[in-house]
């Protein structure tokens, strides 16, 4: 969801200042609509240490722990919290 017009994958923490009340409506949309998520090794090491610890977390929290994730990574020996490593070179990117 977070990629820059040359192609970056970063940490969303940019897009703070232009977060709104329709951006966070649709970005829920997308998330529930969502079959799975596909993380990077650091993203899904942080928010597999963080996830499962948290309370009161509501619908979000319920689908954000059971949902299937998908973590790409050529390090990660042991995937826990619901997911699947992703090993090896992904595909090249089509230029057609």
């Amino acid at each position: 969801m977070y990629v820059s017009l040359d192609g970056v994958v970063e940490n969303p923490a940019w897009t703070a200042p232009f977060w709104n009340d329709e951006l966070a409506v649709l970005q829920s949309e997308y998330f529930f609509a969502s079959g799975a998520l596909l993380l990077g090794r650091v993203t899904y090491d942080g928010f597999a240490a963080a996830w499962p610890k948290m309370t009161d977390t509501g619908e979000f929290g319920e689908r954000m722990n059971t949902m299937l994730k998908l973590v790409a990574s050529r390090t990660l020996e042991q995937a826990v919290w619901n997911a699947t490593i992703i090993k090896g070179d992904t595909p090249p990117r089509s230029r057609a």
